[in-house]
């Protein structure tokens, strides 16, 4: 993704919604307009949020 980084921040609705469902990123599919980034949607941000999530349930488990 890094490689990529412009075309994963500025992804239309129909693919910010295919990815949000395909990979379940929850935070993509239950608040999108928090990604919203200029003309689309930053998925790199929903991505990275989730990562961050899921280590803290680790943690808080661990």
């Amino acid at each position: 993704m890094a490689d990529k980084k412009d075309y994963y921040t500025s992804l239309s609705w129909e693919k910010k919604d295919l990815v949000a469902v395909f990979l379940d990123i929850p935070p993509l599919r239950k608040q999108p307009e928090k990604y919203k980034h200029g003309g689309g949607y930053d998925m790199c941000t929903a991505i990275e949020e989730m990562v961050q999530d899921g280590k803290k349930r680790g943690r808080v488990k661990g």
